[in-house]
């Protein structure tokens, strides 16, 4: 594969989640009945990257009744076709976490919407600012050797650092790329991922944010990688060269999650 195809993989086979809570009333006080609807990101973070869950909390609609969640207009509470309204408590309050989806550029900002089904007048909304998840290897096509740089972003679920684990059979290598930095958490660095010597076959190398190596990380991206010795008209006889391909991106997952479109 040529490095045009191969320069980036982005986060987010699935289609994005969405799981609903109704909120004891307890936790707010209920508000009086004059208070405009009102819907905000609790707790806040300045970037959320793919599959990270974004946790709304809204105040202010029909006391026991029904609300749609929109993100850019599309609605989210939907599953198999059908719309499953999230249900607002006997204080009007409501509680949704969304993940957030695969994107089709580095970073956007969304609004996310809360409508009441009543009373459509009654809605609110929040901008929360999203960024893809990918991770760029260049040379991704040479000498098994090389130094490659590499530059990530979107890894803000957790952790400080990026580490990238080359995984082959029963051995495993773990390497630190670099610190992650901004809102939107990027990195970058030039890394070794192979020795001189690396034995020929297929590795596995994923990207997160732990330094124990799990192949079942919320956030990861992963590449396959397969190395081969060829022989070259020159006095170094044999090389060994590594190819990269897609294997497995990000995978969202969330128990008593509803699928959305």
């Amino acid at each position: 594969m040529t490095s045009r195809t191969l320069a980036t993989i982005r986060g987010g086979r699935r289609a994005p989640l969405i799981t609903t809570a109704v909120l004891a009333a307890t936790v707010l006080g209920a508000p009086p009945a004059a208070w405009a609807a009102k819907l905000e990101v609790r707790p806040a973070q300045p970037c959320y990257g793919t599959s990270d869950r974004v946790r709304l909390v809204g105040t202010g609609f029909t006391r026991s009744g029904s609300v749609n969640i929109r993100r850019d207009g599309k609605i989210l509470n939907r599953r198999d076709g059908k719309i499953e309204p999230v249900e607002a408590d006997s204080a009007g309050r409501i509680a949704v976490v969304a993940t957030v989806p695969d994107l089709t550029r580095a970073e956007q900002t969304s609004t996310y919407s809360a409508i009441d089904r009543g009373d459509p007048a009654i809605r609110a909304s929040v901008p929360v600012r999203l960024s893809d998840l990918a991770v760029t290897i260049k040379p991704d096509d040479t000498a098994a050797d090389r130094p490659r740089r590499i530059r990530a972003r979107g890894f803000t679920v957790r952790g400080k650092t990026l580490y990238a684990h080359v995984v082959r059979a029963k051995t495993r290598r773990t390497l630190r790329v670099g610190r992650l930095k901004g809102a939107c958490k990027t990195a970058g660095g030039v890394r070794r991922l192979f020795g001189k010597n690396a034995t020929r076959g297929t590795y596995r190398v994923q990207f997160d944010t732990f330094r124990q190596y799990k192949p079942s990380r919320l956030q990861r991206i992963r590449f396959k990688v397969t190395i081969r010795r060829v022989t070259r008209s020159t006095a170094a006889g044999l090389a060994a060269v590594a190819s990269m391909s897609r294997d497995l991106a990000v995978e969202a997952w969330s128990r008593s999650a509803l699928d959305l479109d």
